[in-house]
């Protein structure tokens, strides 16, 4: 019997149960291909490309930053530079 009671106050202290049921429908073809649509529009469509990039010149008062960016990534090999950008 105490072992009963214990249980059920931790499952009360953890919260809800959530259970497979519980979980929301997976989206019809209609509404995924809308998402995907939407995800493009607002990540990609509304800026005009340019290219390339601009290169910077520190206007703005970035010319401090900038020197100490351009020291630092001197300073970093290839491999280090990949994982920047490719995680």
């Amino acid at each position: 019997m105490r072992t009963s009671t214990l249980l059920q106050a931790a499952l009360a202290a953890s919260g809800p149960l959530v259970l497979a049921q519980d979980a929301p429908p997976e989206p019809s073809a209609e509404e995924q291909a809308l998402a995907d649509h939407l995800e493009l529009y607002w990540s990609y469509g509304r800026s005009p490309p340019v290219y390339p990039t601009p290169e910077m010149n520190g206007a703005g008062g970035w010319a401090e930053s900038l020197e100490f960016a351009r020291e630092f990534v001197s300073q970093m090999s290839n491999d280090e530079k990949n994982n920047i950008t490719y995680g």
